[in-house]
């Protein structure tokens, strides 16, 4: 409920609240929510002030550096790497990525699903059984394997039909994506300059979709 409208029912005073928000646009932005009631001299309340400030820039940094931070301690952990690579994909969900993936090049020269983080447990098991019935294709055009040919990132701020026809050819595997997939990010794994593997960043069972800023 927001501040103004408590402010003129209640009569409560409401200062810094912070809200996250859906923009007619789809757009998520965060805010800082303040309201007070204006009273008459006998007490009544006869309207009331609200003042929003958007704060979805600060917001979006603060946890960019969290997620790096976060990130830097589990690269600097002197544990086996598969267990780097877990403790990354968990510091991604949910303050990044609904869910997170980290596939890399096995010692047979084919990609592998090393770890895996979901925002909740349903999620999770809808994309468990879309991973097993589906393996990236090496000639998909914006998906994993390119990103591994080319050394590149990949943004995609909203999936569309087209795009869910390329990287998914059964067509009842393309629902189950749909449902898990509404936005993503694929960003190389480099080791010594060679391209060793691909993180995953995806939106979709949350509603938010990544944005320009989510890849500054």
């Amino acid at each position: 409920e927001w501040a103004l409208t408590r402010a003129i029912r209640k009569g409560e005073v409401s200062v810094g609240e912070q809200l996250e928000i859906e923009c007619f646009d789809g757009s998520h932005k965060y805010v800082l929510n303040s309201a007070a009631p204006f009273k008459d001299t006998a007490g009544r309340i006869i309207g009331a002030v609200a003042v929003n400030l958007d704060i979805t820039d600060r917001v979006r940094l603060e946890r960019r550096l969290r997620l790096l931070a976060d990130s830097g301690r589990a690269l600097l952990d002197p544990s086996e790497y598969e267990g780097t690579f877990v403790r990354i994909a968990q510091v991604s969900v949910p303050a990044f990525a609904d869910w997170c993936t980290i596939h890399v090049i096995g010692e047979s020269g084919g990609l592998e699903r090393v770890a895996s983080a979901y925002r909740a447990s349903s999620l999770k098991a809808l994309a468990e059984h879309a991973f097993g019935a589906h393996s990236p294709n090496s000639g998909t055009a914006g998906g994993v394997h390119q990103v591994l040919r080319t050394g590149l990132p990949i943004f995609v701020p909203e999936v569309d039909e087209t795009i869910l026809e390329q990287l998914i050819r059964d067509a009842g595997l393309r629902d189950e994506f749909r449902a898990l997939v509404r936005s993503y990010i694929l960003v190389p794994l480099i080791l010594k300059g060679s391209t060793v593997g691909v993180l995953s960043f995806a939106r979709g069972e949350s509603g938010r979709v990544f944005e320009g800023q989510d890849v500054e």
